[in-house]
């Protein structure tokens, strides 16, 4: 389903993933929720942003530091 409300709940249940180590199952539900927000909201939209930075923490944790920090830009962008 392409419902905000699906894309929160991936959100979340990529956060409980991320703190406990299962990074490989991850990034596809930050990337899905990502999606979702984007197809709901805009992509100018504060819940991208967030999941932008929530994606960003991943990468930036798996040593992907040029990824995590493009991303952490354009969420910046979207929150000025």
């Amino acid at each position: 389903s392409d419902h905000p409300h699906v894309a929160a709940g991936l959100n979340n249940l990529a956060e409980s993933m991320r703190t406990q180590g299962k990074y490989d199952e991850v990034k596809p539900n930050y990337e899905r929720a990502i999606e979702i927000w984007e197809k709901a909201y805009g992509p100018d939209h504060p819940r991208v942003a967030g999941g932008l930075n929530n994606l960003a923490t991943l990468l930036y944790e798996q040593g992907q530091y040029d990824e995590a920090r493009a991303l952490h830009e354009r969420a910046l962008k979207i929150r000025e």
